[in-house]
């Protein structure tokens, strides 16, 4: 099959370095935001109390369980809200490296597509590239979510000491912060070493006349 073009191959490389994650940032701020709000209601309700407003003080304590019980309900919404930003964001992982490797290496099966995909390949070494550790800590903290009851499991654990095996993953808005730079600078680097690296598009190469298309 013959090569395409040098220009087409930069367009669609221009292209894979957009990477569009602010969805995920716009559905953090807006389930927060919400929260916020439904939390302030709640305080709000709860401070306006009296035991005048009710038969007897047994009531009162009845109704302010129930709003504990909505509190709480409240932070179980945020920490899956938080949870689902994590698989999502390793899920835009997923899918953005498949559709990049499917240009740049069509030939290669299933199954070492997938390897690359997770950094486990020969066409790229992918652990030499800026911000693997962080993708690979989240693919085992997305792997501990779903399939570990969101504990983290003895691999990420062992392989990222700041989790403890078995413990329940707090706190995974800190960690979807800390590692979301990170992630984005490795697919970035991803992009430019699988275009670097890829035979199906012709090379542009300099002479004495200036650029000139090659087919190597």
């Amino acid at each position: 099959m013959a090569k395409k073009s040098a220009e087409f191959g930069a367009m669609l490389r221009s292209i894979h370095l957009n990477i569009r994650s602010e969805v995920l940032d716009e559905f953090r701020l807006h389930l927060s935001s919400s929260i916020a709000e439904s939390r302030s209601a709640l305080k709000k309700n709860y401070e306006s109390l009296n035991v005048e407003q009710f038969e007897c003080e047994e009531d009162l304590e009845s109704y302010q369980a129930v709003l504990g019980d909505d509190f709480w309900q409240l932070d179980e919404v945020h920490n899956l809200g938080e949870s689902l930003a994590i698989v999502g964001l390793y899920r835009l992982v997923e899918s953005h490296l498949g559709g990049i490797v499917k240009v740049t290496f069509p030939s290669l099966g299933e199954k070492k597509k997938a390897k690359l995909i997770r950094g486990d390949s020969s066409e790229i070494d992918c652990g030499s590239l800026v911000g693997f550790k962080a993708v690979d800590e989240l693919r085992l903290i997305n792997n501990s979510i779903k399939h570990n009851d969101s504990k983290a499991s003895d691999e990420l654990a062992s392989v990222y000491p700041v989790w403890i095996k078995d413990k329940h993953m707090d706190d995974l808005g800190s960690h979807y912060d800390r590692l979301k730079p990170d992630v984005i600078a490795y697919m970035k680097a991803f992009v430019n070493e699988a275009y670097a690296k890829t035979a199906e598009f012709e090379s542009l190469v300099k002479s004495a006349k200036g650029f000139v298309r090659t087919n190597i």
